[in-house]
């Protein structure tokens, strides 16, 4: 156990390595605060990812579709609205959901 703090005892009898702690001890509560702002960045640009992203993984398989093309890209939009006009709601075989069937 003695042989573990041999580092502090080091530190003790060099000034310029004490001094180097000593900074990066009263840095601590600056450099934490700037890890909480970076964490809340990284957070809303998570939340915003996550919006632009949703549903991008599945797509409507529109070939059973009677309808020209320009109206089922006018009237299709969501899940529902292609099982309403008689499309198939498929999920993409790689797709940033789950990245587990992407491995294959």
């Amino acid at each position: 156990m003695v042989r573990l703090l041999r580092p502090l005892r080091f530190i003790g009898k060099n000034e310029n390595l004490r001094i180097s702690i000593q900074a990066l001890y009263i840095s601590a509560p600056a450099i934490g605060s700037l890890l909480i702002i970076v964490m809340l960045i990284m957070l809303v640009f998570a939340i915003i990812g996550v919006n632009l992203f949703k549903g991008m993984s599945y797509y409507c398989n529109t070939e059973f579709i009677s309808l020209p093309q320009s109206q089922i890209e006018l009237l299709i939009d969501t899940k529902q609205d292609c099982l309403n006009y008689g499309g198939i709601w498929h999920k993409y075989h790689y797709h940033l959901d789950n990245t587990v069937n992407a491995i294959v």
